[in-house]
């Protein structure tokens, strides 16, 4: 496999096209925040406090925090052993929200089919095969490449062993 070399205009092309797409993500979740937060203080924040709420409060407020907060952190400038550290910090918040989502979806397909014991166990078959696919691309495979440069925040670029684990995968390439 040959290396490709990167030169500075396309990292940072590469790099401001990243942070554009994160900031148009980060600006619909604020504006759908704000949009709504009139009828959730009306009809969620003033109801009595139960686990349904908590989780509630919990996925939503737990993806605001964590996006702004990382998003606003890309304009820092950080050495690289912090930016390995904050791209860890990202990959496990960013994986702590599929969990909380992916359990919300589990709850709600759930509690339309009366929390039937054949529904629940093809859900939980399929939550472990995810699971099971998750830590195999992830613990398997190289971490991502961090860079410090000139340019605010930290740039990281995947292998793509990360994203496809091609090794397994070669004899289906014609």
């Amino acid at each position: 496999m040959t290396a490709l070399m990167v030169n500075d205009a396309t990292l940072a092309y590469e790099h401001a096209l990243n942070r554009y797409f994160y900031a148009t993500g980060v600006v619909l979740l604020i504006y759908d925040h704000l949009l709504t937060l009139q009828s959730e203080v009306r009809y969620i924040w003033t109801t009595d406090h139960t686990r349904a709420l908590a989780w509630y409060l919990l996925v939503r407020y737990f993806a605001l925090c964590a996006n702004v907060t990382m998003f606003a952190l890309s304009f820092v400038n950080f050495s690289v052993e912090v930016c390995i550290t904050l791209n860890t910090v990202q990959n496990v918040l960013f994986a702590l929200q599929e969990l909380m989502i992916g359990t919300t979806l589990i709850l709600r397909v759930l509690a339309m089919y009366s929390f039937d014991k054949r529904v629940m166990s093809v859900l939980a078959g399929a939550a472990i095969i995810v699971i099971c696919l998750f830590i195999w691309t992830a613990v398997g495979s190289e971490p991502p490449h961090v860079y410090r440069t000139n340019l605010s925040g930290c740039y990281s670029i995947s292998p793509n062993t990360r994203f496809v684990r091609a090794d397994s995968y070669d004899y289906f390439v014609y």
